[in-house]
Protein backbone atom coordinates (compact mmCIF):
# COMPACT_ATOMS: atom_id res chain seq x y z
CA UNK A 1 0.00 0.00 0.00
CA UNK A 2 2.67 2.44 -1.07
CA UNK A 3 1.32 5.94 -0.85
CA UNK A 4 -1.44 5.13 1.63
CA UNK A 5 -0.24 7.83 3.97
CA UNK A 6 0.51 10.09 1.02
CA UNK A 7 -3.22 10.84 0.48
CA UNK A 8 -3.65 8.25 -2.29
CA UNK A 9 -6.31 5.58 -2.20
CA UNK A 10 -4.77 2.32 -0.91
CA UNK A 11 -4.61 -0.67 -3.25
CA UNK A 12 -6.21 -2.95 -0.66
CA UNK A 13 -9.41 -2.33 1.25
CA UNK A 14 -8.58 -3.52 4.76
CA UNK A 15 -12.27 -3.45 5.74
CA UNK A 16 -13.11 -6.04 3.06
CA UNK A 17 -10.38 -8.34 4.38
CA UNK A 18 -11.52 -8.07 8.01
CA UNK A 19 -13.53 -11.32 7.92
CA UNK A 20 -10.86 -13.32 6.07
CA UNK A 21 -8.04 -15.45 7.44
CA UNK A 22 -4.77 -13.89 6.34
CA UNK A 23 -1.51 -12.47 7.57
CA UNK A 24 -0.77 -8.78 7.06
CA UNK A 25 2.61 -7.28 7.89
CA UNK A 26 3.40 -3.61 7.86
CA UNK A 27 6.78 -2.14 7.04
CA UNK A 28 7.94 1.43 7.16
CA UNK A 29 9.89 2.34 4.05
CA UNK A 30 10.27 6.08 4.38
CA UNK A 31 8.85 8.86 2.24
CA UNK A 32 7.41 7.97 -1.16
CA UNK A 33 9.51 10.64 -2.88
CA UNK A 34 12.69 8.93 -1.63
CA UNK A 35 11.44 5.61 -2.97
CA UNK A 36 10.70 7.14 -6.38
CA UNK A 37 14.15 8.76 -6.49
CA UNK A 38 15.75 5.41 -5.61
CA UNK A 39 13.79 3.64 -8.39
CA UNK A 40 14.80 6.33 -10.89
CA UNK A 41 18.48 5.97 -9.92
CA UNK A 42 18.29 2.17 -10.16
CA UNK A 43 16.84 2.48 -13.66
CA UNK A 44 19.38 5.09 -14.73
CA UNK A 45 22.29 2.92 -13.58
CA UNK A 46 20.62 -0.25 -14.93
CA UNK A 47 20.78 -1.98 -11.54
CA UNK A 48 19.15 -5.40 -11.47
CA UNK A 49 18.24 -7.58 -8.47
CA UNK A 50 20.11 -10.81 -7.86
CA UNK A 51 17.71 -13.70 -8.54
CA UNK A 52 18.67 -16.72 -6.47
CA UNK A 53 16.01 -19.20 -7.52
CA UNK A 54 12.76 -19.18 -9.53
CA UNK A 55 9.80 -21.45 -8.71
CA UNK A 56 6.69 -22.02 -10.82
CA UNK A 57 3.44 -20.97 -9.15
CA UNK A 58 2.50 -24.62 -8.65
CA UNK A 59 5.49 -24.96 -6.28
CA UNK A 60 4.75 -21.85 -4.20
CA UNK A 61 4.70 -23.89 -0.96
CA UNK A 62 8.14 -25.31 -1.80
CA UNK A 63 9.37 -21.77 -2.55
CA UNK A 64 8.11 -20.55 0.82
CA UNK A 65 9.78 -23.46 2.62
CA UNK A 66 13.02 -22.68 0.79
CA UNK A 67 12.69 -19.02 1.81
CA UNK A 68 11.98 -19.94 5.44
CA UNK A 69 15.24 -21.94 5.59
CA UNK A 70 17.09 -18.65 5.12
CA UNK A 71 19.95 -20.26 3.18
CA UNK A 72 19.23 -18.49 -0.11
CA UNK A 73 21.35 -15.88 -1.85
CA UNK A 74 19.39 -13.38 -3.91
CA UNK A 75 15.64 -13.09 -4.46
CA UNK A 76 13.34 -16.10 -4.23
CA UNK A 77 10.84 -15.66 -7.10
CA UNK A 78 7.47 -17.31 -7.68
CA UNK A 79 6.63 -17.05 -11.38
CA UNK A 80 2.96 -16.44 -12.16
CA UNK A 81 2.61 -17.59 -15.79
Amino acid sequence: MVGWLDKEKPLLDVNVMAGKVFSLRRIAAGHRRHHMEMCKAAGFHKLKPVIGRVFPFEKAKEAYAYYQEGKYLGKVVVKMD
